[in-house]
């Protein structure tokens, strides 16, 4: 638990530090690849695997479910490999890049909430000049491009 506690604070140092150098502008600013990471690092089932002495590991997928222009995807798999066996595949999630919203595309198909990743979500939102509108807009567009 305590490494966690220190993996968390150091992700969200890195992302207040993206926002001490993003300037002033009030133009809205798609999310680097890096910021996407830091949130996919940050997703329940990464804090949950931290919990349970693992991590969790991520590569760049093209998109399937979402337009591959507004967002990143990626395969996040759990690792090690628990001792008694068993998978370690986690699944699809998407970062939007406009909006910083986590997407798990498995079943669920719903936006990630959890702590860690709201917290760093409204830091990083500041930085890039995102509003809550905007926000409220991609997730509902998001939601109707998901269940077609």
């Amino acid at each position: 638990m305590r490494k966690s506690a220190r993996s968390s604070k150091f992700f969200l140092g890195i992302t207040l530090a993206c926002f001490c150098l993003s300037g002033s502008s009030k133009v809205s600013k798609p999310l680097e690849l890096f910021e996407a990471e830091i949130l996919i690092y940050l997703t329940e089932n990464g804090d949950f695997n931290r919990q349970q002495g693992r991590d969790i590991e991520w590569t760049r997928e093209p998109c399937r479910d979402v337009p591959e222009a507004d967002f990143y995807c990626f395969w996040v798999t759990g690792f090690p490999a628990p001792p008694e066996g068993g998978s370690v595949t986690i699944g699809p999630y998407a970062v939007d890049r406009r909006s910083a919203t986590v997407w798990r595309l498995g079943g669920l198909k719903e936006p990630d909430k959890s702590r860690e990743v709201v917290r760093v979500q409204e830091l990083i939102r500041r930085a890039h000049n995102i509003e809550a509108e905007l926000v409220l807009r991609r997730e509902e567009a998001t939601r109707k491009a998901l269940l077609e």
